[in-house]
């Protein structure tokens, strides 16, 4: 399927699964297709301001995280959490993110708050043994334990003007012939949040290297739908399946 299909059925996918309504107090409330972990949709909420729009989600996301006893004081997770946001140009306001657009830039920036939220919203898993970790810190520890060599948190434009967030760039190796990789982490993979990634793939991947390579890393602590299996073979992208990750320790290491 080629990139201008992909996009024209993401947007096609967007449009008919969101639905607007204007509250009386000149809010308008944006329901839209993507989920949460508890399988809810994401909401944002609209407003102008000053001949701008103010984006917000309403506190929700934080709010959801610390009510499931979810910590985000100590440093280090502050640190992701205010890096994450950054990536997307959202500010946190007393626990509610938001961010400011034009009339120009409306779309874009409802694209930038909904996967600022996505992230955070995935950022955590609570594992077996009912301990709250971090999977980006997870993934971080695998590749420092490895040696594998990386840039985290990068912002990408891509050709369309939006910009992208990856979570880890590992360097291409010329003398190994290894490709620069491009890394996208997923706690809790769902067939909404791989649409969107493929959609951003076909629209960075224009703008990088012919031979760049976009890797996700799939916590499979519970089984994956195969339907995101199938869409990322379609597009020829390699995924790695948490439980598996020492086997892809040689092609992502510089050894």
């Amino acid at each position: 399927m080629s990139n201008s299909v992909l996009a024209d059925n993401y947007y096609n996918w967007l449009r008919e699964n969101t639905l607007e309504e204007e509250l009386p107090n000149g809010w308008v409330v944006m329901g839209t297709p993507f989920v949460d972990r508890h399988n809810d949709g994401l909401t944002i909420y609209i407003k102008r301001d000053m001949g701008d729009f103010v984006l917000s989600d309403d506190g929700y996301i934080i709010s959801d995280l610390t009510s499931d006893g979810i910590s985000l004081n100590s440093p280090k997770r502050k640190n992701m959490m205010d890096k994450i946001l950054q990536g997307y140009g959202v500010s946190n306001k007393s626990g509610e993110l938001t961010i400011r657009a034009s009339k120009e830039n409306l779309p874009q920036k409802k694209h930038m708050l909904i996967q600022a939220m996505l992230s955070l919203n995935d950022m955590f898993m609570v594992s077996s043994k009912n301990v709250k970790s971090v999977f980006l810190e997870d993934v971080a520890r695998f590749f420092d334990e490895n040696n594998i060599v990386n840039i985290q948190d990068v912002s990408i434009t891509g050709a369309s003007g939006f910009s992208f967030k990856i979570d880890f760039v590992i360097p291409a190796i010329k003398a190994k012939r290894k490709p620069e990789r491009m890394i996208r982490v997923f706690n809790a993979p769902r067939e909404d949040r791989i649409k969107s990634l493929l959609f951003e793939w076909g629209d960075v991947k224009k703008q990088r290297r012919r031979d760049t390579e976009l890797v996700t890393i799939l916590n499979d602590e519970k089984r994956i739908d195969d339907k995101i299996v199938y869409a990322l073979n379609q597009y020829e992208t390699q995924f790695i399946l948490w439980s598996k990750r020492g086997e892809a320790v040689s092609d992502l290491s510089a050894a």
